[in-house]
């Protein structure tokens, strides 16, 4: 399963199951509004790639090429990854 969270709210999840949802590289936008309160918050990437030895679903890869946290009209906020 892929989760992406905005402190501890998810914002966007996919799993194995989701494959025909996603069947080709497609950038997904997500509308974030309702969360900005002006706090600062963790944006956390993750992922589990590999299920339990013989149990389902099966192994899954995910790819995330770039994540943008933007304002409207205003310029784009870029965020760096951080490998904990």
């Amino acid at each position: 399963m892929l989760r992406i969270a905005l402190g501890n709210t998810p914002v966007f999840t996919a799993t194995a199951l989701d494959g025909s949802a996603y069947p080709v590289y497609r950038p997904v936008r997500l509308n974030l509004s309702a969360l900005a309160n002006g706090q600062p918050a963790a944006f956390t990437v993750s992922a589990t790639t590999r299920a339990a030895q013989n149990v389902q679903p099966p192994v899954v890869n995910f790819n995330v090429d770039a994540l943008q946290l933007c304002s409207p009209g205003v310029w784009p906020v870029y965020l760096p990854f951080v490998k904990k």
